[in-house]
Order: C-alpha cells, then sequence, then structure tokens
C-alpha cells in the first residue's frame, strides 16, 4: 500500500465575479442542486449527494480580476449517471456550445457566465462522443435536477506539462494537460477568476505528516493544519491541492 491508496478525489473550488449569475448557470443549465450559501461560498451537490461536489467562491473585482490569455482552467467534466437526465436538460432549450451523441445517449458543453467550459456527459469514453446537430429532445416528466453524477476529470492549460505530470501521476484524478504559455497560468490562485482547489479527501486515520514529508521532499510548498485534518499544497500552476479529512 502507497501513501496515495486511500485518497479519493472529491471535488473542485472555481472562482467567479458574479456568484448569483453563476449559480442560476449551474442549477438550470446544469441541473445541479445547490446545497447551500456560506458567505461568498456557494456548495452544490445532487439530488442523492448531499454533500458538497463542487463548490463557487465569489470575488470582486477589486482584488480579483479577469485572466489575461488562457484560463488555467480549459474544461471541466461532469460524468451523469443517468444519461436521460442530459437529454431533459436539453428539452428546457437550454444554451449550449456543442451537443454531442455517444454510446450512452446524448452530452453537451455549456459555458458559464464567468467564461469556464463544461462538458456534461454519461459516456465511459470520452472519444465516443460525436457532434451533432439539434434534435427533439425528451425531457422526463419528474425531472427535477442531476440525481448523481460526480466530476469526471479537468482539463488543464500549463505552462510545464513534464511538472504537472509529475505532481499529478499518482492521484486518483483524469487530467488532459495542454501546453501553453499564457502569463496568468502560474499567478496565484486569488488574483484571477479561475480554478482555485483542487479537494482530495483522505481516511480520518490517514497520515497526513507522511504525505506532507512526501512532498517537502520534492521541493513542493506545503501549508499544513495545526489540527493535523487538512493538507494543503500548491502544485506547478500555482492551484492549491487540498488533501482533508
Amino acid at each position: 500500500m502507497t501513501i496515495f491508496d486511500q485518497i479519493n478525489f472529491q471535488g473542485v473550488a472555481l472562482r467567479v465575479k458574479d456568484k448569483d449569475a453563476n449559480i442560476t448557470f449551474y442549477q438550470k443549465t446544469l441541473g445541479l442542486t445547490l446545497l447551500r450559501e456560506e458567505n461568498a461560498l456557494a456548495l452544490f451537490g445532487s439530488l442523492k449527494q448531499n454533500r458538497p461536489l463542487f463548490t463557487l467562491e465569489e470575488s470582486p473585482d477589486y482584488r480579483t480580476r479577469e485572466t489575461r490569455g488562457h484560463k488555467k482552467l480549459a474544461k471541466l467534466m461532469i460524468k451523469v449517471l443517468d444519461p436521460r437526465e442530459i437529454e431533459s436538460l436539453l428539452a428546457q432549450s437550454i444554451k449550449t456550445e456543442q451537443v454531442f451523441l455517444g454510446e450512452k445517449g446524448y452530452a453537451f458543453e455549456a459555458r458559464s457566465p464567468q467564461g469556464d467550459l463544461v462538458l456534461l456527459h454519461s459516456e465511459d469514453d470520452l472519444a465516443k462522443l460525436s457532434p451533432i446537430s439539434h434534435r427533439d429532445y425528451q425531457k422526463q416528466a419528474d425531472f427535477k435536477g442531476l440525481t448523481d453524477y460526480r466530476i469526471d476529470g479537468l482539463s488543464l492549460n500549463v505552462t510545464n506539462l513534464e511538472n504537472t505530470r509529475a505532481f499529478y501521476q499518482q492521484l486518483p484524478l483524469r487530467l488532459d494537460l495542454k501546453q501553453s504559455q499564457d502569463q496568468d497560468l502560474s499567478v496565484n490562485p486569488n488574483e484571477t477568476w479561475d480554478l482555485e482547489i483542487i479537494h482530495f479527501e483522505v481516511a480520518k486515520d490517514y497520515d497526513l505528516k507522511m504525505l506532507a514529508h512526501f512532498f517537502t521532499d520534492k521541493g513542493v510548498d506545503i501549508f499544513p493544519d495545526k489540527k493535523e485534518t487538512i493538507l494543503v499544497v500548491s502544485d506547478p500552476s500555482n492551484i492549491e491541492v487540498w488533501f482533508q479529512k
């Protein structure tokens, strides 16, 4: 057993300028369930999952700004358990960038008010998705939103492919990395409206000190918690990576 065997991917947090506009998008366009709001935070789950799977953090423009060039987050991928629910969303005439058809059913890409691209799908293999034009979609009579889903993966723009691959290679997260040299791909996460946190969960008895030593030995900046319930590290793009009990 390695130190990574008891680590599970939990979700992500995005910084946004307008929390209310983005809440509307993630609820109405993507079918996510708003669990609660805590000051600047909006925490989303599903009709089945009453725990946060996805978080928005509102950050005003006097301390945060638009990215110059590409964002760190190129695409957020969400996998839906029941593909019929994706068709139900499409039947509501939502605004999409592209609709696809795969082996499981429909999928679509949509862009949030903050400019973040999201792929909603039910596929085991994304290569099976083919772009299609408009169809006549059928809505489930009892549709109220996504019953269950998970963040399936991330597409990231990075300045150093090798370092980023090395950082994430043992972590349970599917990543599609794209080389780019835009100036905001390494800024601190509180400076731009972009991907802020990648969140992993660990067991209650997990040894966070051992994980901290692993990262410090590799020269990674770490931010340990005195209560030893959370360890925060920075990836090569200055995205915060949380390991939390």
